[in-house]
């Protein structure tokens, strides 16, 4: 899905910066090499690798992987040395080392479904150091719960593309399946020249799956994991159900 997104998920999150601090600060808080699950285009791997930690950014998007590959080639020596790129499912991936750190960043988690979670995080389990710790870092799965059905498209956001001289329309339309815990969102992209000329349009459909606190601890628990830490956003505030986000910190259990 992400192959065919990949330049639009890049416009879109191009300034999506506020999760960075948070995360190099757990990450400063280990010590030994990183694994991130969902990677992309290297948001968060590159900032990573800047402040000295060893990365392994995991994708199962060849074409994000290619954005982050090109943006790497970008960096300096030092920080490439410090990157290694793979194409595998989170899921089921087989990687020949442990982790200090295990992260999967922002809004991820959403895209596994619930027969998948299990599996998942055993598997991270398996590849987590003796003092590893994984971090979650999502959306407050109440804000999802509570979001109202649209039944026509909407425009959701305008974007420039100021390199192709581009503007880009996201539109989208949205409904929840409430007993599934499950939400569908349908995104569309025009795109047009500064003429207001139209250039290509791109649709796809998403599910998102989500899980409330206390499903994700029994997720964690059953898959040997103890939950150590919940917040509610990058400040390290607590979480409720009126916070932006569910970030998650675990640890192997004893």
């Amino acid at each position: 899905m992400y192959d065919q997104i990949a330049y639009y998920y890049d416009l879109t999150h191009q300034d999506l910066t506020e999760d960075i601090p948070f995360v190099l600060s757990q990450a400063a808080a280990v010590d030994g090499a990183i694994l991130e699950l969902g990677c992309g285009s290297g948001r968060l791997l590159l900032p990573l690798a800047r402040a000295g930690h060893t990365v392994v950014g995991l994708d199962n998007s060849a074409t994000m992987l290619e954005r982050a590959q090109t943006q790497l080639a970008q960096e300096d020596a030092a920080v490439q040395g410090r990157v290694t790129l793979v194409t595998a499912d989170m899921i089921t991936f087989q990687l020949p080392q442990q982790f200090a750190l295990i992260v999967i960043p922002f809004n991820t988690l959403l895209h596994v479904k619930p027969n998948q979670i299990g599996p998942m995080l055993r598997n991270i389990n398996q590849h987590l150091a003796s003092h590893g710790r994984l971090l979650i870092d999502t959306i407050n799965p109440f804000y999802i719960a509570d979001a109202p059905d649209t039944e026509e498209l909407e425009l959701e956001d305008v974007f420039e593309d100021a390199q192709k001289n581009w503007v880009v329309e996201q539109w989208s339309r949205n409904w929840l399946v409430v007993e599934d815990q499950v939400f569908f969102i349908e995104w569309v992209f025009n795109v047009f020249d500064r003429q207001q000329n139209p250039i290509t349009s791109d649709a796809v459909q998403i599910e998102y799956y989500y899980y409330l606190p206390h499903q994700l601890q029994l997720h964690l628990e059953n898959a040997g994991l103890e939950p150590e830490q919940l917040w509610g956003d990058y400040d390290n505030s607590p979480f409720d159900e009126e916070t932006p986000r569910l970030l998650s910190l675990s640890k192997k259990a004893e």
